[in-house]
C-alpha cells in the first residue's frame, strides 16, 4: 500500500484515530508521518515518550483545566495535575489520592477498567476471585437498585448471598 500523502513509499505507519464515535484511518510512510506530527509520541531512540502519549489519551488542555481553575495541588509534595498531564508523572503515592477524580476516567480509557487485573498466587485464587466477584456483584445491585430495577436487584442480593454463604463454608 502506498502512502496517502506523498504517494511514492510504502505505508508503514498506520493511524487509526475514533473522535466522538467517528473513525478516520490514515497510511502513510515514516517520513510523512514524521512530517505531519504523527510519530511525535515517539522519541529519538525509538523508545515512546510517555508524556506525549498521554498528552494524547487526556487531551492535555481539557484534562488540565479542571485542576489549573481550582488551584488544586498534592498537599504531601507540592504537584498540581497539570505537572502530570504534562509531564506523565506524579509526584509522590499522595497524588493518586489527590487527583483521583482526573486519574480515574483516565485509567479506564487507557485500559478499560479500573480494577487491576494482575496475576493472582494459584493458593488463593479462588478466594480472590470469589472477592473480586463479590465486589462486582454489589456494583451491580447498587447500580439496579439505582434505576430502579428491583427484580435484578433481588437476583444479584441472591446470588451475593450466596457466595457469601461459600465463602463462610470455607
Amino acid at each position: 500500500m502506498l502512502c496517502e500523502q506523498c504517494r511514492e513509499r510504502r505505508a508503514t505507519v498506520h493511524v487509526k484515530q475514533v473522535v466522538n464515535g467517528d473513525a478516520t484511518e490514515k497510511h502513510l510512510c515514516e517520513e510523512c508521518a514524521r512530517q505531519s506530527g504523527e510519530m511525535d509520541f515517539l522519541n529519538l531512540t525509538g523508545g515512546v515518550n510517555i508524556s506525549s502519549l498521554l498528552a494524547g489519551f487526556m487531551n492535555l488542555e481539557q484534562a488540565a483545566a479542571p485542576s489549573k481553575q481550582k488551584g488544586e495541588s498534592c498537599q504531601a509534595c507540592g504537584a498540581d495535575y497539570r505537572r502530570f498531564a504534562e509531564g506523565g508523572r506524579l509526584g509522590c503515592a499522595g497524588c493518586y489520592q489527590t487527583f483521583t477524580k482526573h486519574l480515574g476516567p483516565l485509567l479506564k480509557r487507557i485500559h478499560g477498567t479500573l480494577l487491576h487485573n494482575g496475576k493472582v498466587p494459584r493458593l488463593r485464587a479462588q478466594e480472590v476471585t470469589r472477592k473480586r466477584q463479590l465486589v462486582q456483584l454489589r456494583q451491580e445491585l447498587k447500580d439496579a437498585v439505582g434505576q430502579e430495577q428491583y427484580e435484578r436487584a433481588a437476583e444479584l442480593r441472591d446470588r451475593i448471598r450466596r457466595l457469601e454463604t461459600e465463602e463462610r463454608g470455607q
